[in-house]
């Protein structure tokens, strides 16, 4: 009988043994976190290390979610469809309310340099789509999500545990906004999340609204209209 490789044992700890699998989870997390306090290199670096994990465990990228929509129209809909719901209900419900209880608007001045500033703009945007919409994805729904749920018994229960865990956490890691950011955050994952699991856990609906609603946020810093509306 032929010794199993160092690969292949590596890869059955990170299938099957949930120490193992949570050890990941939280180097992820905080490759993540290395990301918003040190180097913008965090995010790449996560999903690096996600490659790796998926290459030892012989897996694809389809096993976060990465796998072609049945029909990307449709697909690339509901998720510009998401974004604008978002974007709608955090202004003009989600601020607003948390204004009243004298909670202060969201600490942006972290993009205070995309003002009126179109390279600017243009560089954030690219950030947008890359190391947000599909880096966040990958690393908070399809990563995570789904490896929580996995120690947990890939039941129901175990997937809304795992939803709810992930879009707090997703929440609290964005705690440089202030409150209201984090509260924003929170509600986006939760949305993204549950976008993800209605798409057959597929992450491209959640990575195009996710995109789209960074880059709807990112147009209204430039032009002033966050400001105005709120």
């Amino acid at each position: 009988m032929t010794e199993a490789s160092l690969r292949d044992r590596i890869g059955a700890r990170l299938r099957s043994n949930k120490v193992a699998i949570l050890v990941a989870v939280v180097v992820v997390l905080m490759l993540n976190e290395i990301d918003r306090i040190a180097a913008p290199l965090g995010i790449p670096i996560a999903v690096l290390f996600i490659w790796f994990v998926l290459w030892v465990s012989r897996a694809g990228w389809s096993d976060v979610g990465m796998r072609r929509p049945k029909n990307w129209i449709t697909t690339i809909g509901i998720g510009i469809g998401v974004a604008l719901f978002l974007q709608a209900v955090a202004l003009f419900v989600l601020v607003p309310t948390m204004q009243r209880f004298g909670v202060q608007l969201p600490d942006l001045s972290r993009f205070e340099s995309i003002r009126g500033n179109i390279p600017m703009l243009l560089l954030w945007l690219v950030v947008a789509w890359t190391t947000a919409g599909f880096g966040e994805e990958i690393i908070w729904r399809g990563f995570v999500m789904s490896r929580v749920a996995r120690v947990l018994g890939d039941s129901k229960a175990a997937w809304v545990f795992s939803l709810i865990l992930a879009s707090v956490l997703f929440g609290l890691l964005h705690i440089y906004q202030g409150t209201v950011g984090v509260v924003l955050t929170g509600v986006s994952g939760l949305v993204f999340g549950i976008l993800y699991l209605a798409s057959g856990r597929n992450l491209w609906a959640p990575i195009i609204a996710h995109g789209t609603k960074d880059t709807l946020a990112f147009l209204m810093i430039y032009t002033g209209l966050w400001e105005r509306l709120t």
